[in-house]
């Protein structure tokens, strides 16, 4: 009984002890609390906020601001002191007309600088000529030297963009480097050659073998691929996030709307940033990711670069047609609502020939709209932005998916809307896992995002082979068009719809012309898009799935031939090599009345039109995921 007694008391001892000691800690926080609350009334600040947050938030406004004046002056003071303990060499020096440049001159004299500006800004490419001095060699001769280890902290901004060799000088002034930046984004201009590269470093005792070589690369300090801030992620010792890069990672993002910065998520940053924007869209009526299906040709100047005439022509249409009701609702100036981005420059200047003929400012002016390659909005952002994406089954290209930085920095700039203007059907067969198969799921993630504009003029190059194109303008002169080519063709019709209606084929009498059609042996082929026939915005719908079914099976025993392709955006009919007609009109769906019907725009083009129409057929026949 005594052991456990004993055992009991000891136990009590310790729970008073530390009873005790819990008390004397709930003074010393009551006794700071109180301090606390104290200085903050003598800040004739309100009663002391909740949160360390929100107390540090105030201090920035009230304290620390007071702080900063009382520390610019201060520094003010040593420097009219600094100037007037040096007063006559700095008379000496005024009368002469320069500054001395030994060192015992020119490092007081930045010293003095810094009293007055403790940060001044610099390109990488000057800074190094501005950090110099003289060393005095006998009889005249002077040999300038650098700095070296001068400078406190040297700032890089945008250090994604910068090339290790262009940093390079400017790095050795420093004793410290803080580098900010986003390897993701633009990356740096290659100035030099791998040769000449691995050339350099072998000189320099850098490396020794090839094979160094690839290390040095994968570390990014290779001046062919690399950047600072590369360079800085290997050396820095701080990892804030564990499944990110090494550094700080700047999770939160405010400017654009979470279903647009979701993309740059999904393509670059693995989930990892945190959408904070709180701010509805400004323009309700323009979908976060937006597109306009146009049936152009990509062709290739002799500059070198691509265009698109007709994507260039819509979209200086389409801004023209959209400008007062954007002014209206963004109450600012079109220049400043929307900005353009192309991966090419000759479509840039191209696009930016089309809008100054629609009396549309571009440039880089204040009051000019920014139309260029990514580039040209880094750094910059948009409520609208345009992406004009240029390739076409004409003319297909993977330049768009080498580097994620160009769809991630142009989706980036855009708060409200990235809108892309092209040939939907070249973006939605990108590779799987590449930047442009990624933005076809989000484009056509909802039925709602295709927005309804047919340019009013002709496809330029389409001009050579007919000078004349028939443009229709109605459902009813629509469906008069395509009577005629059924009645006039003598070998085949190829129809491509992306929705399929049985239904809506029957009510129009477009049913019965296709049957005596294929009854004169006319060879019938129909193109419709499996997904949007059986599903309702992004989701499968059963209902919807048997009616195609029920109507491809109808048509086939009328003896045409249904080909059930994959991403087909394009309205067209051809006939006989001999006839061409392009549009919005969905021919085999398009509602003819009623609160669905649509003011739609075609093009009829006639005449020796063989290798449009081949390229045409052998782009949908690449894509063929089932033919009944």
């Amino acid at each position: 009984m005594k052991p456990w007694l004993a055992k009991q008391r000891e136990a009590i001892e310790q729970k008073a002890a530390f009873l005790t000691e819990c008390q004397q800690w709930q003074q010393e926080a009551e006794l700071a609390t109180a301090k606390l609350e104290s200085a903050y009334r003598e800040l004739s600040l309100d009663e002391l906020p909740a949160s360390f947050g929100a107390f540090d938030q105030r201090l920035d406004t009230s304290l620390r601001f007071h702080l900063f004046q009382l520390s610019v002056h201060y520094w003010e003071a040593r420097w009219l002191e600094e100037c007037a303990e040096r007063s006559e060499e700095l008379a000496e020096q005024t009368a002469k007309g320069r500054e001395k440049p030994g060192l015992s001159k020119v490092r007081p004299r930045w010293r003095r600088r810094m009293m007055l500006t403790p940060c001044i800004v610099s390109t990488l490419h000057s800074l190094p000529s501005h950090m110099t001095h003289s060393i005095f060699e006998g009889e005249g001769q002077y040999r300038n030297e650098y700095l070296i280890n001068e400078i406190d902290l040297l700032i890089i901004d945008e250090a994604g963009q910068v090339a290790p060799d262009v940093a390079g000088a400017s790095i050795a002034l420093a004793k410290r480097v803080l580098a900010i930046g986003d390897v993701h984004q633009i990356k740096p201009v290659a100035t030099q050659s791998q040769a000449v590269d691995v050339g350099n470093l072998s000189h320099q005792g850098i490396m020794t073998t090839l094979d160094e070589y690839e290390g040095l690369r994968e570390g990014g300090r290779s001046v062919v691929d690399g950047s600072v801030m590369r360079i800085a992620q290997q050396a820095s010792r701080y990892h804030y996030l564990e499944q990110a890069e090494p550094g700080m990672f700047l999770r939160e993002h405010r400017r654009c709307l979470n279903d647009i910065i979701a993309y740059c998520n999904d393509l670059c940053y693995r989930g990892l940033l945190q959408p904070l924007r709180t701010t509805l869209a400004t323009d309700h009526e323009l979908p976060p990711f937006g597109y306009v299906h146009i049936d152009g040709r990509a062709e290739t100047p002799p500059s070198g670069s691509r265009i698109n005439r007709l994507e260039a022509i819509t979209i200086a249409e389409w801004l023209t047609d959209q400008r007062d009701r954007l002014e209206a609702v963004h109450g600012k100036p079109l220049e400043k609502i929307v900005g353009i981005v192309t991966p090419f420059k000759a479509q840039a200047t191209l696009i930016e020939i089309e809008c100054r003929a629609r009396d549309i400012k571009v440039g880089r002016g204040d009051g000019e709209m920014t139309v260029g390659t990514v580039h040209a909005l880094q750094g910059a952002e948009r409520p609208i932005v345009i992406f004009s994406a240029v390739y076409s089954r004409h003319d297909d290209g993977n330049f768009i998916d080498q580097d994620p930085s160009l769809l991630n920095v142009a989706v980036s700039r855009a708060k409200d809307s990235f809108l892309v203007f092209g040939d939907m059907d070249v973006i939605g067969r990108g590779a799987r896992g590449t930047p442009r198969h990624l933005l076809a799921r989000y484009l056509f993630s909802n039925e709602q995002n295709e927005l309804a504009f047919t340019p009013s003029v002709a496809r330029p190059d389409l001009l050579a082979f007919c000078q004349t194109p028939r443009i229709i303008n109605d459902s009813e002169a629509h469906d008069q068009c395509i009577r005629e080519l059924l009645e006039t063709a003598r070998q085949w019709v190829a129809m491509v719809s992306p929705w399929i209606s049985l239904r809506r084929l029957n009510e129009t009498g477009l049913l019965e012309a296709l049957r005596q059609a294929s009854h004169r042996n006319i060879a019938i082929t129909i193109y419709t898009d499996h997904h949007f026939n059986t599903t309702s915005n992004n989701v499968p719908d059963e209902g919807k799935k048997q009616r195609f079914e029920q109507c491809c099976k109808a048509l086939s025993e009328m003896g045409l031939t249904i080909n059930v392709v994959h991403q087909v955006h394009s309205k067209l009919i051809m006939a006989d090599d001999r006839f061409f007609c392009v549009g919005s009109y969905n021919w085999a769906s398009a509602a003819r009345e009623g609160l669905y019907k649509n003011m739609e725009t075609s093009m009829l083009y006639s005449g020796d039109l063989s290798e449009e129409i081949q390229i045409q057929l052998a782009a949908l026949d690449g894509r063929i995921l089932l033919s009944k």
